[in-house]
């Protein structure tokens, strides 16, 4: 059997971390295993006796055991890997059930969970994400019993599987069996097999096949949202009020009656068929959060989105259902949310350049609403359209204002001094220089680079092959 030990060398951590020995044998990925099962499956064939240790030599952290679906050194991961497994972004993605709420994310949000992959300290990934609160995640392990006889007749080993761990998934989609759950009690690395002979707590449900089918069908919406880039969830909104309003739920006027829309839910399959498969979590099936999706008060929730969507379109095939969640634009028919139709692709609102101008003019939204004669809340709605919430808009608007301000005070600089030095930019344009090394960095290194160095050159310091130096030369 190969070693499994750390390599002698080193390779070098990024971001100014430790150094990380990197693994003599990386097992490559068994179709679409998990993270935690990789890991797992790591530590059986290594024969360590420890899960700390394991923890210790792929995290560097004893308590990432603990994190079974992504623990936060996943950079120390990657460079103890060498990268054979893929980066950090491409493993949370599609290796964790943190994945899933990927695609949700708004395009800003996004950006921000990218500045984290290069770190290995602090809050969760789903604290992170934004669904620290979430009752409908899910924290224990999930398997079929024919994937995992499966697996061992093929592979010689078990697996946790991705599409079983995801939070909407409580059927499997090879086989149609409801999944077993095994609630870990103990920090242990553990594969399917073993788990029920050493811990002895799984829970197997049975429901009627009905319940099985629609049940599957929602799991089989959520796999196909794992590695999607974006959703477009202004369409899907728009596309799910269509079908509301044509199902006749919700009448073509606003505002729209939250109470009929949870009345309608209540009734629907899926609800009921989430009953039956989560008893202690009736609440979800109330439907009391669907108003507050599609006015956009939850509009990051995974799981939501797709219970309202299957249950909007419960005779839809199975590819027509993914198919028109994941791309709502290549339909033959788009409509904004008062039901109108479009010709573009994405019904977004825009505000005009003026009223842009006159929001900026104005110290807070509020001021800026009473200048336009509207409400606040008005202003902060077509706000949001525009990707923003609150006062992100006037920071963000500040910020680029600031932004171009610093630099062509720079450039007024470096015009009114021809052949001046970095030096004395940065001695002379001290605040610019500050601003921009601590919000624009890029824009700071871009310019300053087109700017010659003109320091002398550095003189030898000459030492007496004599004898020392005498102090008072």
């Amino acid at each position: 059997m190969p070693t499994c030990a750390p390599r002698a060398g080193w390779s070098p951590s990024s971001a100014g971390l430790p150094a990380v020995s990197s693994l003599a044998f990386v097992p490559s990925w068994q179709g679409d295993e998990t993270l935690y099962s990789w890991c797992a499956r790591f530590h059986q064939v290594c024969g360590n006796g420890s899960a700390r240790r394991t923890s210790s030599v792929l995290f560097g952290g004893e308590h990432a055991v603990r994190e079974r679906d992504a623990p936060m050194h996943l950079r120390h991961f990657v460079d103890a890997t060498h990268g054979a497994l893929g980066s950090v972004e491409s493993i949370l993605r599609t290796r964790t059930a943190t994945g899933l709420y990927w695609p949700f994310l708004h395009p800003h949000r996004r950006e921000q969970i990218r500045t984290y992959f290069e770190g290995t300290s602090g809050s969760g990934w789903v604290t992170r994400i934004g669904m620290p609160a979430s009752a409908i995640a899910a924290r224990d392990l999930r398997y079929c019993d024919e994937c995992v006889l499966k697996d061992v007749s093929a592979i010689g080993i078990a697996r946790w599987r991705l599409a079983h761990q995801l939070i909407c998934a409580h059927v499997c989609l090879d086989h149609g069996n409801p999944l077993r759950t095994l609630k870990v009690k103990a920090s242990t690395w553990l594969l399917p097999p073993a788990a029920k002979a050493a811990m002895g707590a799984t829970e197997e449900v049975a429901w009627s096949p009905v319940v099985g089918r629609i049940l599957q069908r929602l799991a089989h919406l959520a796999w196909a949202c794992i590695g999607v880039d974006a959703i477009e969830l202004d369409l899907v909104r728009s596309a799910a009020l269509h079908g509301l309003r044509t199902a006749g739920v919700a009448s073509w006027q606003f505002p729209v009656d939250g109470a009929r829309l949870a009345r309608w839910f209540r009734g629907t399959d899926l609800a009921r068929a989430m009953r039956d498969a989560q008893p202690s979590q009736s609440r979800i099936a109330d439907g009391l959060w669907v108003h507050a999706l599609l006015r956009r008060r939850r509009e990051e929730h995974p799981v939501l989105w797709l219970m309202l969507w299957c249950a909007i379109h419960p005779e839809h095939s199975l590819g027509a259902l993914t198919s028109g969640f994941l791309a709502p634009a290549a339909s033959t028919e788009i409509w904004d949310e008062r039901g109108q139709g479009c010709f573009w692709s994405a019904p977004r609102f825009a505000l005009p350049p003026n009223v842009m101008e006159l929001i900026l003019s104005h110290g807070s939204l509020k001021c800026a609403a009473k200048a336009l004669g509207i409400s606040v809340v008005t202003l902060r709605r077509h706000l949001e359209l525009e990707g923003c919430r609150g006062g992100q808009f006037i920071a963000e608007a500040h910020a680029s204002q600031r932004r171009h301000e610093a630099l062509e005070a720079i450039r007024q600089y470096v015009t009114q001094h021809p052949g001046c030095s970095r030096t004395a930019i940065h001695r002379d344009c001290k605040a610019a220089v500050a601003w921009l090394g601590r919000y624009a960095k890029e824009d700071l290194v871009q310019l300053l680079a087109t700017i010659p160095e003109r320091r002398p050159r550095q003189l030898d310091l000459l030492r007496s092959t004599s004898g020392p130096m005498d102090p008072k030369v």
